[in-house]
């Protein structure tokens, strides 16, 4: 029973902690778009996307390195990376 226990507190620590990034990195693009100015209408549209897909991606199994590489893309286009 404590082995089940402890493996149940593993995944739910490893979970968080791999979740953690993602939604960083996911406050830091709102926080950009919200302050960017030097932005083309495309590269703003191109950011909301790659947004947008991430959000869409991050609840599905093995979404949350597709939903980084999204919001790496997005940070990118917006300068911050």
């Amino acid at each position: 029973m404590r082995t089940k226990a402890l493996l149940v507190t593993l995944a739910l620590f490893a979970t968080t902690a791999f979740a953690q990034p993602t939604n960083d990195m996911l406050k830091e693009v709102d926080v950009g778009i919200a302050k960017a100015e030097k932005l083309t209408p495309t590269q703003q549209k191109q950011v909301r996307e790659l947004r947008d897909q991430a959000v869409r991606v991050i609840g599905k199994k093995g979404g949350e390195s597709e939903a980084r590489e999204h919001l790496w893309n997005a940070l990118k286009i917006l300068g911050l990376r």
